[in-house]
Protein backbone atom coordinates (compact mmCIF):
# COMPACT_ATOMS: atom_id res chain seq x y z
CA UNK A 1 0.00 0.00 0.00
CA UNK A 2 2.78 2.49 0.85
CA UNK A 3 4.52 1.85 -2.19
CA UNK A 4 1.80 2.82 -4.20
CA UNK A 5 0.83 5.63 -2.60
CA UNK A 6 4.77 7.26 -2.60
CA UNK A 7 4.74 6.43 -6.42
CA UNK A 8 1.55 7.79 -7.00
CA UNK A 9 2.98 10.77 -5.17
CA UNK A 10 5.62 10.49 -7.03
CA UNK A 11 4.54 10.90 -10.56
CA UNK A 12 1.64 13.63 -9.65
CA UNK A 13 4.09 15.97 -8.39
CA UNK A 14 6.59 15.53 -11.54
CA UNK A 15 3.71 15.66 -13.82
CA UNK A 16 2.81 19.03 -11.63
CA UNK A 17 6.28 20.59 -12.98
CA UNK A 18 5.20 20.72 -16.46
CA UNK A 19 3.47 24.19 -15.57
CA UNK A 20 7.00 25.59 -15.01
CA UNK A 21 8.13 24.35 -18.12
CA UNK A 22 5.00 25.54 -19.99
CA UNK A 23 4.82 28.91 -18.08
CA UNK A 24 8.57 29.82 -18.28
CA UNK A 25 8.02 29.16 -22.15
CA UNK A 26 5.15 31.79 -22.27
CA UNK A 27 3.04 28.79 -23.65
CA UNK A 28 0.92 28.92 -21.41
CA UNK A 29 -0.38 31.18 -18.19
CA UNK A 30 -1.57 29.95 -14.78
CA UNK A 31 -3.36 32.70 -12.07
CA UNK A 32 -1.32 31.29 -9.33
CA UNK A 33 2.52 30.99 -11.10
CA UNK A 34 2.68 33.92 -13.41
CA UNK A 35 5.84 34.32 -15.85
CA UNK A 36 8.12 37.13 -14.78
CA UNK A 37 11.77 36.90 -15.21
CA UNK A 38 12.78 37.29 -11.83
CA UNK A 39 13.22 34.28 -8.77
CA UNK A 40 13.69 33.99 -5.06
CA UNK A 41 10.40 36.22 -4.63
CA UNK A 42 11.68 39.32 -7.29
CA UNK A 43 15.19 39.44 -5.64
CA UNK A 44 17.30 38.31 -8.54
CA UNK A 45 15.89 39.10 -12.54
CA UNK A 46 17.60 36.26 -14.71
CA UNK A 47 16.06 37.00 -17.98
CA UNK A 48 14.15 35.74 -20.35
CA UNK A 49 17.28 33.34 -21.43
CA UNK A 50 17.44 32.27 -17.61
CA UNK A 51 13.64 31.29 -17.49
CA UNK A 52 14.11 28.96 -20.53
CA UNK A 53 17.01 27.20 -18.61
CA UNK A 54 14.65 27.53 -15.62
CA UNK A 55 11.88 25.74 -17.96
CA UNK A 56 13.91 22.96 -18.99
CA UNK A 57 15.42 21.96 -15.43
CA UNK A 58 11.57 21.47 -14.81
CA UNK A 59 10.93 19.35 -17.55
CA UNK A 60 13.61 17.23 -16.79
CA UNK A 61 12.64 17.11 -12.82
CA UNK A 62 9.23 15.96 -14.47
CA UNK A 63 10.99 13.42 -16.34
CA UNK A 64 13.13 11.84 -13.85
CA UNK A 65 10.60 12.02 -10.91
CA UNK A 66 7.87 10.55 -13.13
CA UNK A 67 10.49 7.77 -13.89
CA UNK A 68 11.41 7.28 -10.39
CA UNK A 69 7.68 6.60 -9.20
CA UNK A 70 7.32 4.03 -12.05
CA UNK A 71 10.60 2.21 -11.40
CA UNK A 72 9.21 2.18 -7.56
CA UNK A 73 5.96 0.25 -9.05
CA UNK A 74 8.23 -2.09 -10.81
CA UNK A 75 10.27 -2.54 -8.14
CA UNK A 76 14.06 -1.59 -9.37
CA UNK A 77 17.63 -0.69 -7.68
CA UNK A 78 17.43 2.80 -9.11
CA UNK A 79 14.11 4.34 -8.10
CA UNK A 80 15.37 5.58 -4.81
CA UNK A 81 18.24 7.53 -6.09
CA UNK A 82 16.09 8.99 -8.61
CA UNK A 83 13.47 10.07 -6.07
CA UNK A 84 16.05 11.98 -3.68
CA UNK A 85 17.53 13.64 -6.72
CA UNK A 86 14.63 14.71 -8.34
CA UNK A 87 12.96 15.88 -4.81
CA UNK A 88 16.08 17.75 -3.94
CA UNK A 89 16.33 19.46 -7.58
CA UNK A 90 12.27 20.20 -7.16
CA UNK A 91 13.23 21.30 -3.87
CA UNK A 92 15.84 23.92 -5.72
CA UNK A 93 13.39 25.56 -8.46
CA UNK A 94 10.73 26.05 -5.61
CA UNK A 95 12.78 28.08 -3.60
CA UNK A 96 13.74 29.86 -6.40
CA UNK A 97 10.17 30.34 -7.72
CA UNK A 98 8.97 31.41 -4.04
CA UNK A 99 6.40 32.53 -2.86
CA UNK A 100 4.56 30.91 -6.33
CA UNK A 101 5.59 27.44 -5.43
CA UNK A 102 5.18 27.06 -2.19
CA UNK A 103 2.63 24.26 -2.13
CA UNK A 104 5.42 22.56 -3.90
CA UNK A 105 7.96 23.05 -1.37
CA UNK A 106 5.33 21.33 1.19
CA UNK A 107 4.92 18.24 -1.28
CA UNK A 108 9.01 18.06 -1.62
CA UNK A 109 8.92 18.20 2.22
CA UNK A 110 6.58 15.23 2.31
CA UNK A 111 8.21 13.42 0.08
CA UNK A 112 11.43 13.27 1.74
CA UNK A 113 10.16 12.64 5.10
CA UNK A 114 7.76 9.52 3.14
CA UNK A 115 11.41 8.47 1.61
CA UNK A 116 13.18 8.70 4.76
CA UNK A 117 10.76 7.19 6.79
CA UNK A 118 9.77 4.16 4.33
CA UNK A 119 13.64 3.60 4.15
CA UNK A 120 13.88 3.11 7.63
CA UNK A 121 10.96 1.12 8.41
CA UNK A 122 11.69 -1.07 5.38
CA UNK A 123 8.58 -0.69 3.51
CA UNK A 124 10.09 -0.86 0.16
Amino acid sequence: MFTYILAGLLIFHGLVHILGFLIFFEITEVDTLQYSTKVLGGRFDIGKFGMRVLGVIWLLILIIMVASGIGLLLGTSWWFTLALWSTAASTVVTILGWPDTKFGLLINVLVFILLFLGNSQGWY
